[in-house]
Parts: C-alpha cells; structure tokens; sequence
C-alpha cells in the first residue's frame, strides 16, 4: 500500500525522523536532562541531521539517477520540506536560540554550522530539480527550430541540465555563503588570509555565474521570453549587467564603503569593482558574435581600445595616482585619443562600406529596421559625451591644460558622432527624383553599375555575381542617355537579356520564382538596381504599372507558403505586409501564434505550392515536434 507515491513504512520514517522523534524524544531529553557540553552537542547534531540528510538522499536519486526518486518522494512534499528546512527552521526557531540561549562553545558553533548548512544544500538542490527540466525543454525546442533535422530529433540529457545548474548554484550561493563567510566570521586570520578569502569568493561567485547560470538565462530569456534576435543576445545581456553593475554596485561598493575589514580586503575589492566591468563587456561582446566570428577581432579590439582601456585601466591609475596637471594631460590624451581614433574610422567606415554601422549594437535587441528606435539610439549616443564630459570640465578640479584638452576631445568626439549618424541617416532616407532625372544619369560603365548596385544576398557567393552583370549590362542597354519608357526601352531590355542569356547561371540550391525570370520581371529587377545604385526613386510611377508582375502577384493579406529563417523549411503563412525598397515581405506563419518575420520575395511561393522547388520541406509548425519519417530514422540509425 501506498499514499501519494510513498510507501507506508516510508512514509511513516519520515514522519517519524522529520518530526516525532526531535520533538518527542531529543528535546525532551534536553530539557530535562541539561546535559553536558559533549552530550548537548550529540543531541543537536542527532535532531537537525535528517533535515540535512533529506536533500542529499533526494538530490543523488534526481541528479544521479541511482534509484527512481519517484517511488519515493513527491515533488509536493520536497518542496515543503525544503522551505522549511531551508528558510523556516534556520531563521525562525535556530538563529534566535542561537542569539539568546546560553550554551557552551562547541553546541554554538555546531548549531551555527547547521544555519548555514542547511540552506546551503537545500537551495542548489531545489533550484536544479525545479529549473533543470525547463531548460531542457527549451534547450529541445531551440533544437527543433535548427536546421540540422537528425540534432532536432535527438533528446536532451535532463539530469545533466540538472546536475549542472545544482553545481552553479552551488558555487554561485552555497560556496560563498556556507563556506567562506563563516570562516571568516569564525577563524581568526591574519590580513592576507582575509584577503585571500575575499578574492576566492568572489571568483567563485563570478565563475558559477559567467559559465552556468548566464548561458541558462539566456535560453529562458530567448526561448520563453523571444528576448533577442539569437539565443547569445539575452546570455550577453544577463553576464554584462550581473559582472558590470549588479555585483560591483549592489554588493561590492556598501562592503567597501561600510564594512569593517582591513586594507588588503579592501584593495582586493577595490580591484574586483574597477575590473569586472571592462571584463564582463569583452566576455559580452564575444558572447553576442559568437555566431559572427569574422567580426569579433574587429569589434574586440574597438571595445578594448574605446571603453576598456581609458574606463577599466587609465582611469582607476588616474584615481590612484593624484597626478599633476602634466599627468593630467597625458592621462586624457591617453584616454580620449583611442576612442576618439575609433569613432573617426567607424565614419568613414559608414560612408565608405556599412550604412548602418552605427546601429549594429541596436540591431543586437531589435530585429529589423525601426526608425524611431534608430532616431532614439542616435540622440542618446549623441548626448552622451556631453553628459560625461561637461561635468568634468566645469566641475573637477583641473588644471588649464587638462580643462582644454577635455573640451577639445568633447567637441571632437560629438562631432564624429554626429558625422557617422548623420550619414548613416541620410543614406537610409535618400531625396527622391524625378523619372527623367534618373533616366538621364550617366553611366561609365558596367563596374560602375556592378561597383554600386545593391544584391538581396551575399554579393560573393557564386552566380549571383553573374546574375549582376547580367542585370548591369540589362541596364547599360535600357536606359542610356534619352530613352523613355516606350517601345525603345522594351527593345533594348530584351536585346540586353539576350545578349547576357549564358551569364545568368544562378545557383542551382536556390529557389526561382518563374515569374520572377519573365522579361517584365527582370526589366523591374533591372530598376531595383539602379534605385539603389543612385540612391533615388524616380522610377516609383512607371513600376506603379507592373509592380504586380515584379512582385509575383503577391499582395499583403494574401495566403502563401514562405520559408521560415530559423530552419530553412516551408510552412503556410499569409502575407502582412511588402516593402518595395528592400523587396522583402513581412509574414505570419501559421499554427504558431502568429510568429512574423521578413523574407526576401523570392522565398514566397503560391499556397497550392505549385511553384515551389523540387526540395525536402518541413509542414508543420516550425518549433512543433517533428514527426517520425523513414528519412530521419534512416539518419538515426546511421
């Protein structure tokens, strides 16, 4: 017989070591025996035991698997138990006997170690059973979007997600709470052992955090909360607000400030507050281009040279040192100069190469191109220097040559920062033209076209190269110098098409829309170029007339199968709305809570899927399970 999954013998143990046999027996005996120091002891030690003991059993059955916890503990009573023995009885019934009975020294120090043992084990134990099975589940359902069908299929281990968050938690809480403070409560030591004790600490508090509770965060966030553009997005926010803000300011600064430790601990916290910050925003920008390893370099060394070295190094040597108005002024040069350097090459790296460059950080939390959130993004970064800089120069107490120099950088770096946002806008919202203005352009020639005519794709992977060429010299032979839009103009776009026919090899992976390959399809490809190539949209009134061929036919509100970008497969959608400037659409995918994202017009097909390429698709919802099917088996069981 069994009540709630427990046995009756077992059920009635662990009323019996849980309850009965403390209050029945030890305590009594206590209170009437007042035994001695030894025997106190052994009487303590034998009543708060099982509530230690419990979790350990619990926890090496759900985390190891050795037996089927099951069978013997329900989650409902785990959890009753564990906050009463993790919060209840260390803070309502043991620290106030702790505080106020007298006893001797050896039952003080043991009915201390279990204060702070017991929540020290229940916690981590607690928190991996409760949040190891969530993120296994969104660990699956991430795989399930992947492209990789035979990795989405294969489950996730749970009790290795579990022992890893028990063991985070536990160098996160456990190690730093139930071990190092009461050692240094409790032992006397000499000034570098507290120091040592205060930088272990916290490099386990740090480590637990960085390497196990991040990443999982991250997952949560991403997965649940559809927080970022990619799972590395939320994972860097969360290790970039924990080592540069929560810990420094919340934790580390009031220690510093009010508590009552030597020089050398203090030092080493000092150390801890001005280095995570540049730490944790280098290990958040690797994070984030984990998926863009060609930029990290870029991007790390920008960070390293504009906010690392002059905030994280120059400025806590300035601070230590009390320089005089030369080292003033060095120090600011050597600070200012490397950001400063950065801001002037990521100008003209916005004029040059990547409008929109200066919003690469925004576009990290924001999917897509948003107007107001660019304007914001822009005005803060804009005011910013001044919000820094200014208090400086009016307020710190420098020297002539310090306060000029400051001024100066101030002037500098608003003015870079007003270039390349000032550009990078500009070329987002270009004037308009009219149509004979545009037609009336020169051009030199075919590398001219090809050097600044804007691809859909990579403009490096191979055949679209010769896609483009064939739509620059489609362009040189439409519309040179005087032609209009009547028979002259459909003439010479169909002498260009056949003179260019052998060059228009694309990729045979890529899916075509037949009617995207018809002569009015491509003479309109042919004025997609050149609008973007010159920045105009003169062309907007005669494309009024064939739009509808240029776009396939498709107009938003209509009901169509699109490719879904997180697998590459095909799903039902309907269309929401069409961007003739990128040639994109924006669809909501069915069966999924209306999940929308943008994709390129030639990755929409007809709803019957007539027009569809000859490949292996997914119907279904794109995070649904994926069924079983002889293909997957076949890989399976490879």
């Amino acid at each position: 017989m069994a009540v709630d999954g427990n046995p009756r013998w077992l059920l009635a143990a662990k009323i019996w070591f849980l309850g009965v046999f403390q209050l029945g027996v030890l305590v009594p005996i206590w209170a009437v025996l007042q035994p001695e120091q030894a025997a106190a002891s052994a009487i303590l030690f034998f009543l708060l035991f099982p509530f230690l003991l419990y979790p350990i059993v619990y926890g090496v059955g759900r985390l190891y698997e050795v037996y089927d916890v099951d069978d013997w503990f329900s989650w409902t009573e785990v959890c009753i138990v564990g906050a009463g023995s993790a919060a209840a009885l260390p803070l309502l019934i043991l620290l106030p006997i702790y505080s106020s009975v007298v006893m001797a020294e050896t039952t003080r120090d043991m009915l201390l170690g279990f204060i702070i043992a017991l929540p020290s084990v229940w916690i981590p134990v607690l928190v991996g059973a409760a949040w190891g099975p969530a993120v296994a589940e969104w660990r699956q359902l991430l795989n399930r979007a992947a492209a990789d069908k035979v990795a989405a299929t294969l489950p996730v281990d749970e009790p290795a997600e579990m022992r890893a968050i028990t063991a985070g938690i536990f160098g996160f809480v456990s190690v730093p709470l139930g071990f190092f403070v009461p050692l240094y409560l409790g032992v006397e030591h000499e000034e570098p052992g507290e120091a040592a004790m205060v930088f272990f600490m916290l490099v386990t508090n740090v480590a637990a955090f960085q390497v196990v509770i991040a990443p999982r965060l991250g997952l949560q966030l991403h997965v649940a909360r559809r927080v970022g553009t990619t799972v590395s997005v939320p994972e860097a926010i969360a290790k970039l607000l924990y080592g540069s803000s929560l810990l420094p300011m919340v934790v580390l600064l009031p220690l510093y400030r009010h508590g009552d430790i030597r020089e050398q601990a203090k030092r080493t916290l000092a150390v801890f507050m001005l280095g995570l910050p540049p730490l944790c925003l280098l290990e958040a920008v690797r994070v984030a281009h984990r998926e863009a390893l060609d930029k990290l370099p870029v991007v790390l060394a920008l960070v390293y040279f504009g906010l690392v070295m002059p905030l994280g190094i120059l400025l806590p040597a300035w601070l230590a040192g009390e320089p005089d108005g030369t080292g003033q002024s060095l120090f600011l040069v050597f600070m200012m100069s490397p950001l400063t350097l950065c801001l002037l090459i990521a100008a003209m790296f916005t004029w040059r190469f990547e409008p929109r460059l200066p919003f690469q950080p925004l576009d990290f939390f924001i999917d897509g191109e948003h107007r107001r959130a660019d304007y914001a993004f822009a005005a803060t970064a804009i005011v910013l220097p001044a919000l820094l800089l200014l208090p400086i120069y009016f307020e710190a107490p420098l020297e002539d040559t310090p306060a000029l120099i400051t001024i100066s950088f101030f002037g500098i770096i608003t003015g870079a920062l007003l270039t390349m946002f000032g550009i990078s806008l500009s070329k987002a919202t270009a004037p308009e033209l009219k149509s004979a203005d545009v037609l009336n352009l020169p051009y030199a020639s075919t590398q001219e076209v090809l050097r600044t005519a804007r691809l859909d794709t990579d403009p490096f992977s191979p055949g679209r190269k010769t896609a483009n060429s064939s739509r620059a010299a489609l362009s040189l032979a439409a519309l040179s110098p005087g032609q209009g839009e009547g028979d002259g103009y459909r003439d010479r776009t169909e002498t260009g098409m056949t003179a260019m026919s052998g060059l228009t090899n694309f990729d045979d992976d890529e899916p075509q829309n037949p009617a995207h390959n018809s002569p009015d399809a491509m003479s309109e490809a042919v004025d997609e170029d050149l609008f973007h190539a010159t920045g105009q949209s003169a062309l907007k009134g005669r494309r009024e007339s064939n739009r509808s061929v240029a776009w396939g036919g498709w107009e938003a509100g209509m009901e169509c199968k699109a490719e879904y970008p997180l697998d590459g497969g095909v799903y039902d959608a309907t269309i929401v709305a069409l961007d003739w400037a990128t040639r994109r659409a924006r669809v909501a995918y069915k069966g999924y809570a209306g999940d929308e994202h943008e994709v390129g017009i030639s990755r929409l097909y007809s709803a019957d899927a007539s027009d569809m390429p000859d490949t292996d698709t997914i119907e279904e919802n794109p995070l649904s399970p994926i069924p079983s099917s002889p293909e997957i088996d076949n890989d399976l069981s490879c």
